[in-house]
């Protein structure tokens, strides 16, 4: 199983694997704003501010500021006033200093000043013909220093503090409902940074053992540990301070006369300071420091999503914290739009800096378009981080989930968007070598808003099937949560009746173990909705998801968290233990649920089966398999729920995101722009990077049918990505991916050595306990879901020691059954989720859209495909567009009186499928 949520929230993780640093250092003659990832200063950094007003600005905004550490004596950014001169003797007033850095280290701060002083007065030469001297220059007023800053510390204070919540909640069982949070809690506050700067209290110092230790000795513990990572990060407060100067400016002293010396001037008076934490948003709104650029943090979503692409552990994580960092630097916004936000000094700073920010500016009473934009960017990231952390993929899809598409089909849909990208780039790269005329860039305009209709129209169509899904699943449940309390009624009066027969092994009685087996689910090789370790994210955006959607969203049916659990009667009995312990209500169809790998489902099944195996407990097996059915479809409709919830949050953002895109370029000013002006490089930048996303999707889905089709786990994305640098990412490196994925698929297709052989009317007869229930519905039709099994190909079984069996045909026969025509007609629906083996016996775990099949035939000729009768195909031999799939999965047929009229399965003998497929054999 892919490690959980929590270990993919790592501090640990590095999040920028290219990062280009910027350093600076020395005489710097104009105001400066830099907005970078990562600002490195290891020499003194020095400027004059030479204006009356509006004075310099010399800003540094960055994600890390480092280097003074590493210096002997520190260094210092001094933006001082310009010293008085004989011919203009009064100085300059200091310069405006703001600096932003989302991680600053203890030690680099101790060693970093900032000056703001006001200049030096001009000391007067003497001058004759005058009795007095002329009077010394006035010392230049202190300028203003702004600072913003973060910390660990602050980030280690906002896990410990969910924790303290968590610990005053009286539903929540101490240490059952607190696993995800002590682990994230604990590796943020062993970090080497932290264990430099405190001692680490012994029953916080491991996660076993602070989920060891009492409930009542942790939380004042706790607490405590908060007030010293409190008082560490207000040190940094204080250093800051402590290392700001913005004193006045010495006066000079006056020149001689020919008597007498003229008067000093005055001394500068003191300029103004302040230091802001980024966790505090009120002093940030308060403020006037533009300290997060939209184009930054667009640039900065457009790396995250690259690196989710990639797909693997070590990425997902950097993306992950990316996404988080994101997110707590765009806090300031708030979870929705706020009026009052729009009318806040920040605010006000950046409409006045739009147009050095190089952003169209819109109506003075609006909300600031840099704020629209960053909401948008912050709102993107949040549905994007839900999605990671529940196990998806950049595009939505589970990690196990394949398109239906064929291999061959994929590369055919590449190459002309391959060819198109390349003509992006072209365009793009002629925009940067100022090739583009004033027709080209209007019509590039015109060609960003025609490509973002057309992702607002297919975002839409997600957005419209994941509200079905909701409804969907919300009949489900309805449904299933209605039939559940039933079944197990009917199941314990069963087991009443021979009790003394079941014999299962464990303390636990079989009732509590029947309400443990109402939470299991089965997860495909990844932690499931394992990103309930976000689930408070998702109740975080769930009021603007309502907002903005218009959907009602039933948060008590939303997955509350996932536990792993060992694939036994005895797992399933200490999961019991774990559950009540918990306090967690077994009829709550939402409860914590009990996760085991699909892959050990037949283990598990079979444990149950040896138990209901005699003849005598008929009955009862009956009875639990019903039971069972209700309890997996109950349970898949609350994932698919929550999933669909999930995905709703991620579209609805990108909506917002797009919304907002197309609101500020559709404007008219953009016709005004020169070719050379930095927003249309952003917005050129911004063309291109669409043109790569569509190709990177395409590339996706082709990396997964290859991985259907070859039974190849490698990720060839990740693996020809490792260790890219998003500088120089572009259309060489997708063309160079296409043709390694080229190259595998030939070598599969030459190792392989030989065409599949064919098997036609291979038969599966189903348990006689559903041809019993087949019977019972009579006239009526029936709907039923049945699951084969994988077998163990080394023992007897229906499909001998054929692997990699493809199927072209299904078909499904009720001997016995009867019609006024005298045809049967049925509905099969192969459900998507399925199992695969290769050659060396190796099972692969997929997951793809459901495949829908109609089988009409001939009650007195059945193996006769005559006039009036309709196979069940479901693939060709040959080369084909769509992917063949497999038989081992749930198989759902459907009898209706409305295809059957005079229907009646009351004389049903024999139930049973024929499967015509390719295959390989093994010895």
């Amino acid at each position: 199983m892919e490690p959980s949520a929590s270990s993919i929230v790592s501090p640990n993780s590095d999040p920028l694997p290219d990062s280009d640093t910027v350093s600076i250092g020395g005489t710097i003659k104009t105001p400066f704003a830099f907005y970078v990832e990562k600002f490195s200063l290891t020499h003194d950094l020095k400027s004059e501010n030479e204006e009356k007003e509006p004075f310099d600005r010399y800003c540094i905004y960055t994600g890390e500021l480092y280097g003074p550490e590493l210096t002997g004596k520190g260094c210092s950014i001094i933006i001082s006033g310009k010293g008085g001169v004989e011919s203009n003797p009064d100085a300059y007033q200091g310069g405006t200093l703001q600096i932003f850095a989302e991680h600053v280290e203890a030690a680099a701060v101790e060693k970093l000043h900032l000056d703001a002083g006001g200049g030096p007065g001009a000391n007067r030469q003497p001058v004759t013909g005058t009795d007095v001297g002329p009077r010394g220059g006035n010392g230049g007023q202190g300028g203003r220093v702004d600072v913003v800053f973060g910390c660990i510390f602050e980030q280690a204070i906002e896990q410990g503090a969910e924790l303290v919540k968590g610990l005053m909640d009286p539903k929540k069982k101490w240490p059952t409902d607190f696993e995800d949070k002590i682990k994230q809690f604990v590796g943020f506050i062993t970090l080497k940074e932290i264990m430099a700067a405190m001692t680490i209290p012994p029953s916080m110092s491991k996660v076993e053992t602070m989920m060891a230790a009492p409930k009542e000795s942790i939380q004042p513990t706790l607490i405590q540990f908060l007030i010293d990572l409190a008082a560490q990060r207000d040190s940094l407060t204080n250093a800051f301070e402590q290392h700001t100067s913005v004193e006045g400016g010495p006066y000079g002293t006056g020149g001689m006369g020919d008597r007498q010396r003229g008067p000093n001037g005055d001394t500068g008076k003191p300029g103004s300071h302040s230091v802001y934490i980024l966790s505090d948003p009120a002093k940030l709104l308060e403020g006037e420091v533009c300290f997060v650029h939209p184009t930054q943090c667009r640039m900065l979503l457009d790396m995250v999503n690259l690196l989710w692409f990639c797909g693997s552990l070590d990425e997902k994580a950097r993306a992950a914290n990316i996404y988080t960092r994101l997110m707590r630097r765009l806090a300031f916004l708030g979870d929705v739009k706020d009026e009052k936000v729009s009318k806040t000094r920040l605010a006000e700073a950046y409409r006045k800096s739009e147009p050095s920010l190089f952003i169209l500016g819109g109506a003075p009473g609006d909300e600031p378009i840099s704020f629209t934009l960053l909401r948008a960017v912050k709102d993107e990231a949040h549905g994007n981080l839900l999605s990671l952390l529940s196990g998806k993929t950049i595009f939505g899809d589970d990690r196990e989930k394949v398109p239906r598409g064929s291999f061959g089909f994929y590369q055919t849909a590449i190459a002309p968007l391959l060819t198109n990208l390349k003509e992006v780039e072209k365009t793009y790269r002629r925009f940067l070598g100022g090739e583009m005329d004033a027709e080209e860039k209007k019509q590039a305009v015109r060609d960003r808003l025609a490509r973002c209709d057309f992702r607002k129209h297919l975002v839409q169509d997600e957005i419209k099937e994941k509200k079905n899904d909701l409804d969907t699943n919300l009949q489900r449940l309805h449904l299933s949560t209605e039939s559940i309390g039933p079944a197990k009624k009917s199941l314990m009066n069963a087991y009443k009746a021979v009790e003394e027969q079941v014999k299962t092994g464990v303390t636990v009685s079989w009732e509590d173990l029947m309400s443990a087996l109402s939470q299991v689910i089965f997860v495909h090789g990844s932690a499931p909705m394992v990103a309930l370790q976000g689930a408070d994210l998702i109740h975080n955006a769930l009021e603007k998801l309502e907002s903005d959607s218009g959907v009602k969203i039933d948060r008590s049916l939303l997955l509350h968290d996932a536990k792993d659990m060992k694939e036994s009667v005895e797992g399933l009995a200490e999961g019991y233990t774990l559950l009540k312990d918990g306090g967690v209500d077994f009829d709550d169809p939402a409860a914590t649920k009990l996760q085991v790998l699909a892959e050990k489902a037949d283990a598990f099944w079979s444990q149950f089966e040896n138990i209901l195996g005699k003849p005598v407990l008929d009955n009862l097996r009956k009875r639990f398999h019903d039971y069972i059915a209700i309890v997996k479809e109950r349970n898949a409709a609350v994932i698919g729920y929550t999933e669909a919830v999930l995905l709703l949050i991620k579209y609805q953002t990108e909506l917002d995101a797009l919304a907002a895109e197309r609101a500020d370029i559709s404007r008219e000013e953009y016709d005004q722009l020169g070719a050379d002006h930095p927003t249309m490089t952003a917005f050129m930048k911004k063309l291109y990077t669409d043109a790569i996303h569509t190709t990177q999707e395409w590339l996706y889905k082709a990396q997964r049918s290859y991985q259907f089709v070859s039974l190849d786990r490698a990720n060839v994305v990740g693996d020809q990505m490792e260790g890219f640098k998003f500088s120089t990412f572009n259309s060489a490196t997708l063309i160079s991916i296409n043709s390694t994925l080229i190259t595998r698929y030939n070598a599969f297709i030459e190792k392989a050595g030989t065409e599949p052989q064919t098997f036609n009317g291979l038969r599966y007869d189903i348990d006689e306990m559903y041809v019993d229930m087949i019977q019972d519905s009579g006239t009526d039709g029936i709907t039923h879901t049945i699951e084969i099994p994988v077998f163990d190909i080394h023992k007897p079984n229906p499909f001998g020691s054929m692997v990699d069996i493809r199927l072209t045909k299904v078909r499904f026969y009720l001997d016995g059954a009867k019609t006024d025509s005298h045809f049967l007609d049925l509905t099969l629906k192969h459900q998507g989720k399925e199992t695969i083996l290769n050659k060396q016996d190796e099972r692969f775990d997929f997951v793809h859209d459901p495949l829908i099949t109609k089988f009409r035939y001939n009650i007195d000729n059945p193996m006769v495909m005559g006039p009036g009768t309709t196979d069940g195909d479901v693939g060709s031999v040959g080369e084909d567009r769509y992917a063949k799939v497999g038989p081992f999965t749930q198989w759902t047929f459907q009898v209706t009186t409305d295809n059957n009229p005079g229907l009646n399965l009351g004389k049903v003998s024999k139930a049973y499928f024929m499967f015509w497929f390719t295959y390989y054999e093994t010895m």
